[in-house]
């Protein structure tokens, strides 16, 4: 209604149980008698809770807050939300995570938001906030690439994480079933629903948000072992790779042999590169790790993002080694996948970086 929110209104909670509200309100006002009048009129039990923000400081503040989205960054900060109201004491809740090996300095992050905004603020850095540690089948937003997911029993990974000017997205293979997906052993935890797909490249976003981190090491590492994603990394035959899917983990020593190889996913064909395990007995990867990261390590000990998994040549379900999830599944030395940088510009999207 035209003028509430000058009047200092800002929500209310509600308890259908109790026939009561609490509302939140800022300062008094005539409308604020008026709201207690009816309420008691219509047998509402109705109490006010004062709050720190009216409803249009609480938007512009948080625009400022957002707009210093960068010296958060400079103080080991990366945040994934702010959110304006909730049921507590009325402070802006600022969330995110931290974005090096060491923790942010969280006091001086909430020193700046808070000259932004003019007042409260509450600064939660959920990935050390955390209680256990994210694995690939336990992972939480915003989530890791490489993550091990689930959905009606078909099983796929997370990709390297794109964002658009407003949001990071969690990405996966187009052929992965559509539908909602969680984590593969935490069905409390919702990845996401894919969106769209991309015009190229063979992928899908999901709708839930992804982060600047790859998952390395084995698929049942507990330690939630990380490297920071820092860039595209191009590749030509010969160059050597390593894959990152959440069904079988890291491997390595795999070399490109192949380009411009035409492989239909079941929704159209498109080129995808060709990758082959050179250590005799291992795998490139295995189903379950489609949508997983193709990488590239780097000498600073952050990765490259190379591709995509999509699929294995030569298949077989003997001789895959230690997987989460064997079964029928079958594995190869033989990988294909599609470039992650293809992927981005046919959205129209950047990388997710550290």
């Amino acid at each position: 209604m035209p003028g509430v929110e000058e009047a200092g209104y800002v929500e209310q909670v509600n308890n259908a149980n109790t026939l009561s509200t609490k509302i939140l309100w800022k300062g008094p006002s005539l409308l604020r008698d008026k709201v207690l009048a009816e309420a008691n009129a219509r047998g509402i039990h109705a109490t006010f809770s004062e709050r720190p923000y009216s409803l249009p400081q609480i938007k512009a503040a948080i625009t400022k807050i957002d707009a210093q989205s960068k010296a958060f960054k400079d103080l080991g900060f990366q945040v994934d939300g702010i959110v304006g109201v909730r049921d507590d004491e009325g402070a802006i809740a600022i969330e995110g995570h931290s974005v090096g090996q060491s923790a942010p300095d969280l006091a001086k992050v909430s020193a700046t938001a808070a000259m932004a905004a003019g007042g409260p603020v509450k600064v939660t850095d959920n990935r050390r906030a955390t209680p256990t540690t994210a694995t690939r089948s336990n992972d939480y937003a915003p989530f890791n690439s490489g993550d091990y997911m689930i959905e009606s029993g078909h099983t796929c990974s997370t990709g390297f994480s794109l964002k658009d000017a407003n949001r990071s997205y969690a990405v996966t293979a187009r052929h992965c079933p559509q539908g909602s997906y969680y984590d593969r052993d935490n069905s409390g935890v919702y990845v996401g629903y894919e969106l769209r797909d991309s015009p190229d490249g063979q992928a899908s976003l999901l709708d839930g948000t992804g982060s600047s981190w790859m998952f390395d090491g084995a698929w049942n590492n507990s330690a939630g072992y990380s490297k920071a994603v820092s860039g595209f990394q191009d590749v030509s035959p010969g160059d050597m790779i390593c894959t990152s899917g959440g069904n079988s983990g890291v491997h390595c020593n795999i070399q490109v042999i192949g380009m411009y190889y035409w492989w239909n996913d079941g929704y159209g064909g498109t080129y995808n590169i060709e990758g082959y395990q050179q250590i005799y007995g291992q795998i490139a990867a295995i189903q379950g790790d489609s949508g997983g990261p193709v990488l590239m390590p780097r000498s600073d000990g952050s990765v490259g993002a190379v591709g995509m998994i999509q699929a294995v040549l030569n298949a077989d379900t003997n001789n895959c080694g230690s997987v989460h999830d064997q079964g029928a599944n079958v594995c190869s030395p033989d990988v294909l996948f599609t470039s992650t940088r293809t992927i981005a510009n046919s959205l129209g999207m950047s990388l997710v970086t550290w």
